[in-house]
């Protein structure tokens, strides 16, 4: 059990009947919310509602709330995108990857005052045992064979996996705002992925504008999926290292027809600020004035801090994977990509 859990207040059980009532408008209104989908494998109710113990704590309540949760998990393909209107949970954390704890709450999820927790688990995660036996510590439920007790409210019977032919990739993308390490990836993703295999290329490689607007961005996204689509025919794929909003490669890649992998390179806003300042220092003086793309050094700095966040939930979402760069050497975070890559 996580540790906050251990100090829930003293709680009193509804009766069963009230228990059965509120158990049937919570299991619809989450079919009502998230079906029909074909992102969505399944989906199981676990926790008080279904053991008989669903009802009220003693005061203050248990985050946030003077009552139980419903607890929902939801098995995903990796491609499924968590929706935005749900809030973070924070203190979901079941697995030691920070990645795979996908904890979301739905304040005032039914009756206007009984919250849901919502678990996703992607597609990849079911198949890894490691994760499995996480999640079975944490009463998580991974199969049929699961020793925590819960029930089926949603299940998509699969074709046999061999049926299941994954696309080829033919471009990867490794985001990230300035300051993570992007460019001086580069020559080391060179030196450890066979060149008669993949191309690696720099975003920017053709030029910077003097302000790099949106329109300029995602002509260079739509310019660099294009090459990559050109490439694939030589049985190649190309590997573009720059900064690219999500809303732009899923629209333009619809649009050209490439199937395309991200990685997202993240660090701390400590480690972005130190590495900016270093960047824009020159002969041991740094002007926080100096103009960069259209706007001053320091706006340049807290803009990116400022977006970094924000690229993380969405890469997050969308179930990619994030190596966080800021206390690792170039040489490592490379092998780290390289393996995502292989």
């Amino acid at each position: 059990m996580e540790p906050h859990l251990r100090a829930r207040p003293q709680k009193t059980p509804f009766d069963s009947a009230e228990q059965k009532r509120l158990r049937a408008l919570a299991v619809q209104k989450m079919k009502d919310l998230f079906l029909p989908n074909e992102a969505i494998l399944k989906i199981v109710l676990i926790g008080s509602s279904i053991k008989g113990t669903f009802g009220s704590y003693a005061e203050p309540g248990f985050r946030g709330s003077l009552f139980s949760d419903f607890d929902f998990i939801v098995f995903v393909k990796d491609e499924y995108e968590i929706p935005a209107s749900l809030e973070r949970e924070i203190r979901g954390k079941p697995f030691k990857d920070e990645d795979m704890n996908l904890a979301y709450r739905a304040r005032n999820f039914i009756e206007e005052k009984y919250d849901a927790e919502i678990f996703f688990i992607r597609e990849s995660s079911m198949k890894n045992r490691h994760m499995r036996y996480q999640a079975e510590s944490a009463g998580i439920p991974f199969g049929e064979g699961s020793r925590n007790p819960f029930v089926v409210i949603h299940e998509v019977i699969s074709a046999p996996p061999e049926v299941q032919a994954p696309k080829p990739i033919s471009a990867i993308f490794i985001c990230g705002v300035n300051g993570v390490g992007k460019s001086t990836l580069i020559p080391y993703l060179k030196n450890l992925l066979p060149a008669e295999k993949y191309a690696v290329r720099d975003f920017d490689e053709r030029g910077l504008p003097e302000d790099t607007d949106n329109a300029w961005r995602v002509s260079e996204t739509k310019y660099w999926l294009e090459q990559a689509s050109q490439s694939a025919e030589k049985g190649l794929i190309t590997i573009i290292c720059g900064f690219v909003k999500v809303k732009d490669f899923k629209q333009l890649k619809k649009e050209i027809g490439v199937d395309l992998k991200c990685i997202l390179l993240d660090a701390q806003p400590e480690t972005i600020r130190g590495r900016l300042t270093k960047r824009y220092t020159k002969n041991g003086v740094f002007n926080q004035n100096q103009i960069v793309a259209g706007k001053s050094v320091k706006e340049l700095i807290e803009e990116n801090i400022g977006i970094r966040k924000q690229l993380r939930i969405e890469f997050e979402r969308l179930g990619c994977p994030i190596v966080d760069t800021s206390h690792e050497r170039p040489a490592h975070v490379a092998e780290a990509v390289a393996d995502l890559i292989q």
